[in-house]
């Protein structure tokens, strides 16, 4: 059991972005034992990694998780890959429980996406703030559930095409709500992995790569290159094999 009295959720119609709320809010915690979730039907800026545009479409996913480094059990550049499955564990619960799909194949792409069908279904940012001495890690999370971005193909922001869950449950209509329960939920699951003692880094790389798809070639979104990833590595790092047949490791370079 977890102490949801730790947990403080805060859920606005419309704000900029829940990332730099959240960057404020947390200056107005009592404890850094606590976790605040700050959702948001609407925000206007929303963005992705490297300063990217992340477009936010209503009844879609639009949160920030923010927690203190001391509660974090595992070396930071591992977090990214941790709530990526947690995302994953969700989507793909959905899919099955309240579509029926059988068909949908959902899986994590590092460092910090999640795939239905090999189209772009969520995508996470993490930030960080020092408070008072204290650093805080801001964790935005971006799920399509009832509605579809488009993404470019070309540009600073081009990127993988997109889907959401909607359009994998043809049977069934996903509540409105759908949203709001998703958020809870994984902020719940966060703070109970946080708790967990089995929680180790170790383990958050064994089942990241249960998740992911190693062995398949991939591309790096900065350079064009074609890689394959082979593991990874003990502080986060993709091993990954070049198109020179040479193995290297891949830690801020983003895959499309």
């Amino acid at each position: 059991m977890f102490a949801k009295s730790r947990l403080i959720f805060q859920h606005h119609e419309l704000t900029e972005s829940t990332q730099d709320l959240a960057k404020e809010e947390i200056t107005k915690l009592e404890s850094p034992k606590n976790i605040l979730t700050i959702t948001a039907s609407e925000q206007t800026k929303g963005r992705g990694t490297s300063g990217r545009s992340w477009t936010s479409l209503g009844g879609n996913v639009i949160m920030t998780v923010a927690l203190a480094q001391d509660e974090i059990p595992v070396t930071l550049t591992l977090l990214p890959l941790q709530v990526g499955v947690l995302v994953a564990e969700r989507i793909d619960k959905i899919l099955r429980d309240a579509c029926g799909s059988e068909e949908g194949k959902v899986k994590v792409k590092w460092p910090n996406d999640v795939l239905l069908n090999d189209k772009k279904i969520a995508g996470i940012l993490i930030e960080s703030k020092v408070v008072n001495g204290l650093t805080w890690y801001l964790i935005g999370i971006g799920v399509n559930l009832l509605a579809t971005p488009d993404v470019p193909s070309e540009g600073s922001n081009r990127g993988r095409q997109a889907t959401c869950l909607q359009d994998h449950c043809p049977d069934y209509e996903l509540p409105n709500l759908t949203a709001q329960v998703f958020s809870q939920d994984l902020t719940e699951g966060l703070v109970q992995w946080l708790e967990r003692p089995s929680s180790t880094s170790e383990k958050v790389r064994e089942v990241w790569k249960e998740w992911a798809e190693m062995g398949k070639p991939q591309i790096i979104r900065e350079t064009n290159e074609v890689i394959i990833p082979l593991d990874i590595k003990e502080y986060g790092q993709l091993l990954v094999r070049g198109e020179d047949g040479k193995t290297r490791e891949l830690l801020i370079d983003y895959l499309l």
